[in-house]
């Protein structure tokens, strides 16, 4: 099938349902036929106004070692939120009921994943075969694996095992961490993590030492970090001493930070208060201040997410543990469903239902009698029938040429069945960025061939010899996937002006769409860049 060159939009809308507040949703007739999937979930659950995060993290199309991480950690206890989405977990649709064997497939291919992505150190790199450790990625692996292996989920024990001792040793040694290339470095941070992650898995011996001599003898410069400090408290607490992590985490909330990082332990504003929150109902889940922290974490909310993966995981883990202390006790109402004007549905108090298919055009009715209330979740997919999207640079230009086997560019658009394509993606930034992703969606007449073409490589032109190819110099990119439909390059850290060269070749005669090329930074959702739509002709061998 022919790819659209338009990507399929997805949106979320959640609410609640009272006996007083009934729902009534009319859903709009606006994606291509055969695109459109609508997904409508109900339940007294807390949590469910999480969907939206949740589904983000889980459709997430990149798998770095946190985005891995960030994809399957939530689950481990939110099981239960995860059935209510189809996450195609396995072949199948299977009930709301059985849909926690589906889950625990899923997190065992993440953790296989996160297996894949080791190193000759102990240590576990950003991408599969990667020989550079990443330090926090690391840490947030494990800190999910030793979870994990809480929860009754199948960890390899060696490995696990191994990690953590690669971590006490680092912490052992005063917590000194090597800077690294392109990560970055925050040492109080990332040994405040490892102690917490060592006091949950049991690992105590000298941790609480560590940990008063951190406390007692710092300097304001090295463990002023508000999240240092939770972390510490949180890893006393781990260890037992809870009047002592009280005391560390005090009683005044911190400012919200206003720092952002694209690289290094990925912090912000959102992930911090996640964060905080986290620590907080570990230590003190009584305290006066976790009602101002979902406040603070929840202002950071857009659309029913926050900004990157790193931000939702860490809001679904701290969420999901102050959503567990409210009870939706004392419920007692009939609730009846009416989709498209179908019989209706009818729920009991206690009750959840999934309700999926193409909707459009149609109407979702909703009435409650009793007492309590009920949560509703709506997932909207489509490709959107207007199918135009916006050319825009935000912090960064894309842009993207297609050239012959001479390095020529092709001016009309238009090449022979069989001619080799050069395609050449070209990048801008006036400031240094980390961790971005260039997203290339081929037009369905070209096919990859040599997915690493540098500037200045010699490139077959046909049958008469080789021409050589000058251009400036070549992004460099930590991990490249290359799909059917789309090059996706991954750029460590760039700035200035760069190319990446990779050739194709034209397959298919036809009249194609030639949809945009975009580049984003996976980290910091206000910089990105979309560019390049078109038409792209392949003709026959004859040029016809």
């Amino acid at each position: 099938p022919v790819r659209p060159a338009v990507p399929l939009q997805v949106k979320t809308r959640s609410g609640t349902i009272t006996a007083t507040e009934p729902l009534k949703l009319e859903l709009a007739d606006l994606s291509m036929p055969g695109t459109a999937r609508h997904r409508i979930c109900f339940s007294p659950m807390p949590s469910l106004d999480l969907l939206g995060s949740l589904h983000y993290l889980i459709r997430y199309p990149h798998g770095c070692l946190e985005q891995t991480t960030s994809s399957v950690f939530p689950l481990v206890y939110l099981k239960d939120l995860g059935g209510m989405l189809d996450l195609q977990y396995g072949r199948g649709k299977p009930s709301i009921s059985n849909r926690g064997a589906e889950i625990d497939v899923f997190i065992q291919a993440g953790i296989q994943r996160i297996m894949s992505m080791r190193t000759g150190g102990g240590w576990l790199s950003m991408w599969p075969g990667g020989r550079s450790a990443w330090h926090w990625g690391t840490v947030y692996a494990t800190h999910f694996l030793v979870e994990a292996k809480k929860a009754g989920i199948e960890v390899p024990e060696p490995v696990l095992s191994d990690i953590l001792d690669v971590l006490a040793r680092k912490v052992k040694d005063g917590g000194q961490w090597t800077r690294q290339r392109y990560y970055g470095q925050s040492d109080a941070l990332l040994s405040a993590y490892a102690v917490y992650v060592l006091a949950l898995a049991g690992r105590d011996d000298g941790l609480e030492d560590q940990i008063s001599s951190a406390l007692e003898h710092h300097d304001t410069s090295h463990y002023s970090s508000a999240q240092t400090r939770f972390l510490l408290g949180a890893a006393l607490s781990a260890l037992g001493r809870q009047q002592k992590a009280r005391t560390v985490l005090g009683e005044e909330l911190p400012p919200p930070s206003t720092e952002r990082q694209t690289n290094s332990s990925l912090s912000s504003p959102p992930r911090e208060a996640a964060l905080l929150l986290s620590a907080l109902l570990e230590v003190d889940p009584a305290s006066a201040q976790v009602a101002a922290l979902v406040e603070r974490l929840n202002g950071y909310r857009v659309d029913n997410r926050w900004g990157n993966t790193q931000e939702n995981a860490f809001a679904l883990l701290a969420l999901g543990k102050y959503a567990r202390q409210r009870s939706a006790a004392g419920s007692n109402y009939t609730a009846s469903l009416r989709v498209a004007g179908a019989d209706a549905v009818v729920l009991e108090a206690g009750e959840s239902e999934v309700i999926e298919g193409d909707y459009s055009g149609e109407t979702i009715e909703v009435s409650m009698e009793g007492d309590g209330l009920l949560n509703w979740f709506l997932v909207e997919e489509g490709v959107p029938l207007n199918g135009v999207a916006e050319q825009i640079d935000q912090g960064l230009a894309v842009r993207r040429r297609y050239l012959d086997g001479a390095g020529k560019e092709i001016p009309d658009g238009t090449v022979r069945q069989g001619d080799v394509v050069q395609v050449e993606l070209s990048l801008q930034a006036s400031r240094t960025l980390s961790n971005l992703v260039i997203t290339d969606l081929l037009p369905a007449g070209l096919e990859v061939e040599n997915p690493r073409l540098s500037p200045q490589v010699k490139v077959p032109a046909g049958k008469k010899g080789e021409r050589k190819v000058s251009g400036p110099a070549q992004i460099a990119t930590a991990h490249m996937d290359i799909r059917d439909d789309r090059v996706l390059l991954y750029v460590p850290s760039f700035r200035g002006e760069g190319v990446y060269r990779y050739v194709a070749r034209a397959v298919t005669m036809g009249d194609f769409v030639v949809p945009m090329v975009s580049a984003e930074s996976m980290y910091d959702p206000g910089v990105y860049s979309r560019n390049g739509s078109g038409r792209f002709i392949v003709g026959d061998k004859k040029g016809g």
